[in-house]
């Protein structure tokens, strides 16, 4: 390809980003999230699309090392130690 016609292309394609970029609406996106919590505290949160015929799980615990109060620090790492390792009375699974 010739030095014109790579510059040429390359113009082109430096005013067609230019002009999409400037021409480019920001996208509203509005989720219609529902808000659960069962009498033990546990907070669900769901939202609904039919579009196909699957499910998406997900688990998040507030525990951490940036829940912890002052003067009790570790209490999480020894909490994931019994998660996955167990102790004498609850053995893993």
């Amino acid at each position: 390809m010739s030095y014109i016609l790579y510059a040429a292309l390359t113009g082109l394609f430096l005013v067609l980003c230019i002009a999409a970029s400037v021409s480019a609406q920001p996208i509203s996106l509005t989720l219609d999230v529902k808000r659960h919590e069962l009498r033990n505290g546990l907070q669900i949160l769901t939202l609904e699309n039919h579009t196909l015929p699957i499910i998406s799980y997900y688990t998040f615990f507030r525990v951490g090392s940036r829940h912890e109060s002052i003067g009790q620090t570790g209490i999480s790492h020894l909490f994931e130690h019994m998660m996955f390792n167990g102790a004498r009375r609850y053995r893993p699974k």
